[in-house]
C-alpha cells in the first residue's frame, strides 16, 4: 500500500514539474495568425488558432495555440504533438514541394515510379532527402542545404 503511495506521489510530482521545464520552451507570445505560419488549428485541441494565437517556441521550432492552457498540454505529450504536427505539415507543404530530387545529393527521389524520399521537418520546414546518409549530411549543414532547397522553390516559381 506505501509503495502504491509512494508512486502516485512521485508520478504526481513528475506531471507538476512537466509546466515548470522551461528551459526548452521561450514564454508566450501573441501573433497574427495570417502571418505565414503553416498551420490553422491547436496541435492540441484541435481548435481553429483565430488572429491571437499563442505562441511559444519549442525545442527551436514556432507553435502555436488557440488558449494559454495548451501549451502545458502540448509539453506533457511532446513527442506525439509533434509527430501530429510533423504530419500535418508534411501533408501541407509535400503537394508544393519545388524539388522531386534529393537536396544533398541531387538523386532522383522516385525508384520504377515509388517515392522513395524521406521526409523530414526542420524548424517547420519539410526538407526531402533520398536516404538516411543524406539526412545525416543535411543535419550537419542544414543552412546549406536549405539555401540549395530555396533556389530550387525560387526556379519554380520563375517557371509558373
Amino acid at each position: 500500500m506505501a509503495t502504491i503511495d509512494r508512486a502516485r506521489v512521485t508520478l504526481a510530482l513528475l506531471l507538476l514539474a512537466v509546466p515548470l521545464t522551461a528551459s526548452c520552451t521561450s514564454p508566450p507570445t501573441r501573433s497574427n495568425a495570417t502571418d505565414g505560419y503553416p498551420l490553422s488549428r491547436c496541435p492540441v485541441s484541435g481548435r481553429p488558432l483565430g488572429t491571437e494565437a499563442v505562441v511559444r517556441v519549442i525545442d527551436g521550432r514556432e507553435v502555436r495555440f488557440c488558449c494559454e492552457a495548451c501549451p502545458d498540454r502540448f509539453e506533457a505529450a511532446k513527442a506525439e504533438h509533434f509527430a501530429k504536427i510533423d504530419a500535418d505539415l508534411i501533408a501541407a507543404q509535400l503537394p508544393d514541394y519545388p524539388t522531386d530530387e534529393c537536396i544533398v545529393t541531387g538523386a532522383p527521389m522516385t525508384l520504377d515510379g515509388t517515392d522513395v524520399g524521406i521526409n523530414v521537418i526542420y524548424r517547420n520546414r519539410l526538407v526531402r532527402v533520398c536516404c538516411e546518409d543524406c539526412l545525416a549530411q543535411f543535419e550537419d549543414a542544414p543552412e546549406r542545404y536549405l539555401s540549395i532547397l530555396d533556389e530550387a522553390r525560387t526556379e519554380a516559381r520563375a517557371s509558373e
